[in-house]
């Protein structure tokens, strides 16, 4: 803006290895593309000084000495971009006639017209809607090294001296270390160091094996314990029994705490991977019933489920648990940032996160450029080209709510718009002949001053009357619509 930020010396630069000048788009390095708007680029053979640079920055120049390429960017279409000094015309890549766009650099020029302008529609709906871009239902993701959730101490305490138990989840990672875990000094444990362990059945040395479960893919882990059975110890992997044997004779370890997902206490030995929909049973569940649920949601009111995790939400520092029994778990060094997809599109039509199929969006006489799901959850914001009229006509197909109803078929509605960036009417300036008054008036929009071209622009009331023979500074005055 003409000021000087920064400066020092520096040996010349060779720029023979250049071969093309480029706007937008670093040479050595791909990644790096400009985000953002260009106008009135000019190049000089010459160092401009302060002073030059600050007289000539607001408005447009012709032939100047030294003036090696100026490009005005006045265009409203095509895929050049015209030198207006010495023919050095640029060439757009990976654009086309939507990327011109009106120009609100301050450089007292007139907007141009012709543009094809977008239009930006949002829809609410009166309900939290699924976002097909999110996947299926969530999960939580433990990063191996700090995070975990802390369980309420009733789940192992009504564990303890018991006779049977079921644990299921989902798991995605490189170490499930501290699945499901309970120990203050007796412990339990699904998944650890790659078996299930109960330290009043064998403990460390006699776990058996969860199976191939570590290889980034989802999994569903499970184990089934029941107290001096024939084969009472089992571990299943995506419904497939992996290892059994006998149980021991005596019952479940009593523990009083210390009941986490992805750590022991919450201070070491954590899970690096993703967890979803944790089940913790008071019974032993068959293969069978392993196998008809393991890729659908449970109700939560299940005859013998004690705390049940879906992993369905969106942000937040709990987990809760939708059994009934109100065992909520509390995330521990976690932000909303470890929230994320889940197990796999079998939850999707169940989870309010997702859906396995997008609903569709249809704009009678115009082309729907982007569709964006919102972050309220609720919301649709759709940029559209094509648009002439102050309303549309919007068709709505296969959009579901969080209790999975779907939205009728060919919903229409009609949505007021209004298109972004058209030009507005200049401000209309007369002088009253004889009476030194200057009126300044406008034809649309608000009217805003300021002491200078770069502002800070105020709003003013229109219309502005003043005395030629008062003034003490310039001023600039110009229409915007907000």
């Amino acid at each position: 803006d003409g000021k000087l930020v920064v400066q020092g010396a520096k040996d010349m630069s060779n720029f023979d290895w250049q071969k093309h000048l480029n706007f937008g788009f670093s040479n050595d390095a791909g990644s790096q593309f400009l985000v953002g708007e260009l106008d009135e680029l000019r190049v000089w053979g010459v160092v401009r000084t302060e002073e030059e640079i600050n007289a000539n920055m607001n408005k447009s120049l012709g032939a100047e000495d030294d003036l090696l390429a100026a490009y005005n960017f006045d265009e409203i279409s095509g895929t050049a971009l015209p030198d207006a000094i010495g023919g050095n015309d640029g060439v757009l890549l990976g654009m086309g006639d939507r990327n011109w766009t009106i120009s609100e650099a301050p450089l007292g020029q007139a907007p141009l017209e012709g543009f094809e302008l977008p239009t930006t529609i949002n829809i609410t709906f009166n309900d939290r809607i699924r976002n097909p871009d999110l996947g299926s239902s969530g999960s939580l993701l433990f990063d191996g090294k700090s995070t975990s959730v802390a369980l309420p101490d009733d789940i192992p305490q009504i564990l303890s001296d018991g006779w049977a138990i079921t644990v299921e989840y989902w798991f995605k990672g490189e170490s499930l270390q501290s699945a499901v875990r309970w120990q203050d000094g007796q412990y339990f444990v699904a998944g650890w160091n790659g078996v299930h362990i109960i330290s009043t059945d064998g403990g460390t040395g006699a776990g058996i094996a969860v199976g191939p479960a570590t290889d980034g893919d989802w999994h569903h882990v499970a184990m089934t314990w029941e107290q001096d059975m024939f084969g009472g110890f089992r571990s299943y992997l995506d419904g497939e029994l992996v290892a059994e044997r006998d149980s021991g004779p005596d019952p479940l370890p009593m523990i009083n705490g210390q009941a986490y997902l992805g750590a022991y206490q919450g201070v070491s030995e954590f899970t690096n991977g993703q967890l979803d929909e944790v089940r913790i049973w008071e019974v032993v569940r068959t293969q069978e019933e392993l196998q008809e649920w393991m890729k659908k949601p449970l109700s939560g009111e299940e005859e013998g489920l004690l705390a049940y995790y879906q992993f369905d939400e969106l942000s937040g520092g709990t987990l809760p648990d939708i059994s009934g029994n109100e065992f909520d778990g509390v995330l521990k060094n976690m932000t909303d940032a470890n929230w994320s997809t889940g197990a796999g599109p079998a939850f999707t039509l169940e989870g309010p996160k997702g859906q396995a199929v997008p609903g569709t969006f249809e704009i009678e006489g115009a082309e729907i450029e982007s569709l964006k799901y919102l972050s309220d959850g609720r919301s649709v914001q759709i940029i559209a080209y094509g648009i002439e009229s102050k309303e549309v006509n919007l068709i709505i197909n296969g959009v579901r709510d969080a209790g999975n109803n779907e939205i009728a078929a060919d919903t229409k509605i009609t949505v007021v718009v209004e298109q972004e960036g058209g030009p507005v009417e200049p401000p209309v300036v007369t002088l009253k002949d004889g009476d030194g008054m200057l009126k300044i008036d406008i034809t649309g929009g608000t009217l805003q001053s300021a002491s200078s071209v770069n502002g800070p622009w105020e709003d003013i009331t229109a219309p502005l009357q003043l005395n030629l023979n008062q003034l003490d500074a310039a001023g600039f005055f110009r229409a915007v619509v907000e």
